[in-house]
C-alpha cells in the first residue's frame, strides 16, 4: 500500500478499490496443505498453524438471538464452517467424520456431542448483507444437520448445509479476516469468538491505515451478545473482557498481541465511556515471507553435499532465503545451523537438537512435513537464540577391518548332491586311470607297487566318502573296502575296477550288489592267496583295463574272481540283498 509523508509530517496512505478484485470463488479461503489434519492433529497443528477466511460482513452484522451456545458449541460450528469452505462452500451439503469434530474440541463423549449439535441447529440467526446493490436482512437457522451412523461398522458422520445466504457472502466477499482455525477449540469464555474475530480483521489491516478500535462498552456487549438488562461495566469487564482477553493470550493466538484500555471518567461514578483495543501487526509465517536475494556463496553453501545428511534432508534455496527475510541472519549461517542441529537430532532423538528446539520434534516434523517444516522451526528458534551452533560431531574412525571367516556358501541338497558326485567322478576316474597302468589324467604311462592300490582300500577317502549320505548301505561298502586290503592285488585291482565304474556312475544298487559280493567272497575264503612278493607288479594273464572298455563291451569285469567263485548269481533284474548278517561278517 503506497504511503506518503507530507511537509508537516502527516502520513497519507493511497488506498485504490479495484472492481475486479478477486472474490471468495476466485481464493481458496484456506491456510493449510491437509486442515483435517491440522485441526485434529496437535503437531500438524504446530507445523502449518491453519487459518481460515470469513468475511468481514459476517464478522460485523451476524448476530445470535436466543444464545444458549458454549464455546465449545461455537467452536464446532466455525469448524463445520471452515470444513466446507476447503469441501467447497458452493455445495448445498457437507459430511465430516463425527471422529474428527470429537478430536477438535476434546469431547469424547457422543451424547454431549449430538447435544451441542442440537443446540446449535436451533440457535436463530440475523444478518444484514448487501448483494447486488441490494440489502438482505433475515433471520435463519445457524445449519441443518443430522447424525449418520454406519450399523455396520459403527462409524457416524455428520450432514450439514450452510445456509443459502452465508454461502453467497462467502462467495462474494472481497473484504475478509484470516482466523486461526485452531484457537476457536481453546476458547473457554463463550463471548471470545465474536470478539477475536473483530481484533482479527483489524490486525491484518496495514500498520498505516490501523487506528486503535475504540467502541462504547454497551455497543460492544450489543455486538457480542451479551445481555443488556441492568448492563453494568464492572460485571461486563468481569465476565466477559477479562475471560476473552485471557483466551486471546499465547498460545491460543499467535498471530498477533492485544492491549486494551478502559479509562474511567471524571463524572459522577467515574463511569467508562469508551473502550479502546489496539493490536499488533498479523505475525507472518516464514513460508509466506517474501524470499531474500541469496549470494552466489551462499546458494553453494545451501546446496553444498553432506557426508551424513541426504539430499531430502538439506532446505531449497528459497526455504533457506524466507528464513533470511523472517529472521535477518544470514543464509550461510543458517545453513551450517541447521545441519549442526538436525545431525545433533538424529544422533539423540532424546535430546535437544538447539537451544530451546527438542529432537523429536524437529524429526517429527520432517518426516511429516518434509525439511521444510523442520527448517523453519529451527530457524524460529535461531532467531530467538544468542548464538547459532554450527558445530558438527566428532567424525568416528571406520573401525579396522576385522578378519572375518570366510563365507560358506549354502547349497540346495541337489547342488550338494551334484557336487558330490563330480568329486567321485574324479577319483574314480584316478583310480581307473591307475589301474590301467597310467598317471592320473592317462598322459604318462606309470608302474605302481603291489601294495600301491591298498591306500584306496579306505571308506574315509574319495571317492567312497562322497555315498556316505545317499548310500543306505554304506557300512556294507566299508567292510568290502576292508576286505580288499586283506586280498591279493591281481583280485583287488579287479574289485577296485568294478567299484570305480559303479561309483563313477553313481548307481548305488550296483555298488551295494559288488560291494556285497566282495564280502560274502571273503567270508567264503575264495580269491584269498597271499599277496605276491613285492618288486613286481604282478598281472593276471588276460587282464584287461576296465577304462579301455567300450559301452559296446560290459561296463564290469566278471572275471572278478567273486563272480567267477560262483559266490554271487549275478542278474540286473533281481534285487539281491547282499547284505551281510551282524554277527557273520568278520571284517
Amino acid at each position: 500500500m503506497p504511503v506518503t509523508m507530507t511537509a508537516d509530517g502527516r502520513m497519507i496512505a493511497a488506498v485504490r478499490k479495484s472492481k475486479n478484485a478477486p472474490r471468495g470463488k476466485d481464493r481458496s479461503g484456506i491456510q493449510a496443505s491437509d486442515l483435517v489434519a491440522a485441526m485434529t492433529d496437535p503437531m500438524q497443528d504446530l507445523v502449518q498453524n491453519p487459518r481460515v477466511e470469513k468475511p468481514r460482513v459476517m464478522i460485523e452484522t451476524l448476530r445470535f438471538r436466543n444464545d444458549v451456545l458454549t464455546a465449545k458449541d461455537k467452536a464446532l460450528y466455525e469448524m463445520m464452517l471452515a470444513y466446507a469452505r476447503m469441501d467447497g462452500i458452493e455445495k448445498p451439503r457437507h459430511s465430516i467424520a463425527v471422529a474428527d469434530l470429537s478430536k477438535f474440541v476434546d469431547v469424547k463423549n457422543l451424547d454431549r456431542l449430538v447435544e451441542s449439535l442440537e443446540r446449535i441447529s436451533d440457535v436463530k440467526v440475523t444478518y444484514d448483507f448487501v448483494e447486488d446493490g441490494e440489502r438482505c436482512c433475515s433471520k435463519h437457522q445457524l445449519i441443518v444437520s443430522e447424525v449418520r451412523e454406519q450399523l455396520s461398522t459403527g462409524v457416524a458422520h455428520l450432514s450439514y448445509s450452510i445456509p443459502e445466504a452465508i454461502r453467497k457472502v462467502i462467495l462474494a466477499s472481497r473484504d475478509y479476516a484470516m482466523l486461526e482455525i485452531n484457537a476457536f477449540s481453546k476458547f473457554k469464555c463463550r463471548y471470545t469468538s465474536m470478539l477475536y474475530q473483530r481484533l482479527a480483521y483489524r490486525a491484518g489491516m496495514d500498520a498505516a491505515v490501523r487506528k486503535p478500535w475504540a467502541i462504547e462498552p454497551a455497543k460492544l456487549a450489543e455486538e457480542l451478545g451479551y445481555p443488556m438488562k441492568n448492563f453494568s461495566f464492572g460485571v461486563f469487564r468481569r465476565d466477559v473482557l477479562l475471560p476473552a482477553l485471557a483466551d486471546m493470550a499465547s498460545p491460543n493466538i499467535t498471530r498477533f498481541t492485544v492491549k486494551m484500555d478502559a479509562p474511567r471518567g471524571s463524572g459522577r461514578g467515574r463511569s467508562v465511556k469508551m473502550i479502546t483495543f489496539r493490536v499488533t501487526d498479523t505475525w507472518k509465517r516464514m513460508e509466506e515471507r517474501r524470499a531474500a536475494t541469496l549470494s552466489p556463496q551462499g546458494m553453494k553453501a545451501i546446496r553444498q553435499a553432506d557426508a551424513t545428511l541426504g539430499h531430502d534432508e538439506l532446505p531449497s534455496n528459497a526455504v533457506v532465503a524466507r528464513a533470511v527475510t523472517a529472521t535477518g541472519i544470514d543464509e550461510i549461517t543458517l545453513s551450517d545451523g541447521w545441519r549442526a542441529a538436525y545431525e545433533r537430532a538424529k544422533a539423540d532423538p532424546k535430546g535437544e537438537a538447539f537451544p530451546g528446539l527438542e529432537s523429536w520434534m524437529l524429526l517429527d516434523a520432517v518426516k511429516k512435513s518434509g525439511v521444510g517444516a523442520g527448517f523453519y522451526m529451527f530457524a524460529e528458534a535461531a532467531a530467538e537464540a544468542s548464538v547459532i551452533p554450527t558445530n558438527r560431531l566428532p567424525v568416528k574412525a571406520a573401525p579396522a577391518a576385522a578378519e572375518q571367516a570366510p563365507v560358506r556358501t549354502v547349497r540346495t541338497p541337489e547342488e550338494t548332491e551334484a557336487r558330490q558326485r563330480e568329486i567321485a567322478a574324479k577319483f574314480a576316474g584316478d583310480i581307473l586311470d591307475q589301474l590301467a597302468g597310467f598317471h592320473s589324467g592317462r598322459e604318462f604311462k606309470a608302474s605302481f607297487a603291489a601294495d600301491h592300490f591298498v591306500r584306496h582300500c579306505d571308506h574315509e577317502i574319495a571317492p567312497w566318502a562322497c555315498a556316505a549320505d545317499y548310500m543306505q548301505e554304506f557300512s556294507l561298502l566299508s567292510n568290502a573296502l576292508r576286505a580288499l586290503r586283506r586280498v591279493d592285488d591281481a583280485t583287488r585291482r579287479r574289485s577296485l575296477s568294478n567299484l570305480a565304474y559303479a561309483i563313477k556312475a553313481w548307481d548305488f544298487y550296483k555298488l551295494t550288489q559288488i560291494a556285497g559280493a566282495v564280502v560274502k567272497s571273503s567270508k567264503a575264503g575264495t580269491a584269498m592267496t597271499p599277496p605276491p612278493a613285492p618288486g613286481r607288479i604282478h598281472r593276471l594273464k588276460g587282464f584287461i583295463p576296465t577304462r579301455q572298455l567300450t559301452e559296446a563291451s560290459a561296463e564290469y569285469d566278471f572275471v572278478d574272481p567273486a563272480y567267477a567263485a560262483g559266490a554271487v548269481q549275478w542278474d540286473d533284474r533281481a534285487e539281491v540283498d547282499m547284505r551281510p548278517s551282524d554277527d557273520a561278517c568278520p571284517f
